[in-house]
């Protein structure tokens, strides 16, 4: 596996994934009520168990994305509402202050690249300051709720608005999904990890390089 501090070394651009390498963007509860806003949203229809009951709002998201079509933007409305406003509440990672200071340091095209939606990573960005550091988004599309990652749909994306080769990308992200989505559109990635189980879950995974998503000297 490759040091981190490598991989960045020989990164021509970056690609964020936005809850938990930059923001802390739903603790609990708040990602729990943002799952029941979701569910709100569709009042009447019947949910199978694990989805009535998770505090994963996209995972409403999908469900409803796949099964029920034509109540997808109303859902799409609660989940960017909630995503707002924890965006403008929520604290920074251990690492963002770090990875933007890296990107303007290094002049480097960076990309967020996340199954939020844009207006949430804005409103996050522009409360430190931090939004002109950032070439691309490529976040949930209200039109393509069926391809967020591990899909490598909205990496692909963000490589065309960069113009950069998935060789030349680095993506960082902290979940199983991002590992997926970077090894589907050929891009490495640096994996941050909460817990040791989750650094050796991410490492089966396949991720590159592996650091701990909490402490600032990891990368």
């Amino acid at each position: 596996m490759t040091a981190p501090a490598d991989l960045l070394a020989r990164a021509d651009a970056l690609l964020l994934d936005f809850d938990g390498p930059l923001a802390s963007l739903m603790p609990s509860p708040v990602n729990a009520r943002a799952a029941d806003a979701a569910r709100a949203a569709i009042p009447g229809v019947s949910l199978p168990p694990d989805v009535a009951s998770t505090t994963d709002h996209l995972a409403v998201l999908r469900y409803v994305a796949e099964h029920h079509g034509d109540l997808t933007v109303a859902v799409e409305s609660a989940c960017t509402r909630a995503e707002i406003d924890a965006a403008r509440h929520c604290s920074a990672s251990a690492h963002a202050e770090n990875l933007v200071e890296f990107i303007h340091r290094r002049k480097l095209p960076a990309a967020v690249v996340s199954n939020n939606s844009e207006e949430a990573v804005r409103a996050f960005l522009d409360r430190y300051g931090w939004t002109n550091h950032i070439t691309a988004f490529a976040c949930r599309d209200p039109h393509d709720a069926d391809r967020l990652k591990p899909s490598p749909f909205l990496l692909e994306r963000a490589l065309r608005a960069l113009d950069v080769r998935p060789s030349a990308a680095l993506f960082i992200g902290d979940t199983l999904s991002d590992v997926q989505a970077a090894a589907a559109a050929g891009v490495r990635v640096l994996a941050l990890a909460k817990d040791p189980q989750r650094e050796r879950e991410l490492a089966d995974a396949g991720a590159d390089a592996v650091a701990s998503l909490t402490d600032r000297s990891a990368l």
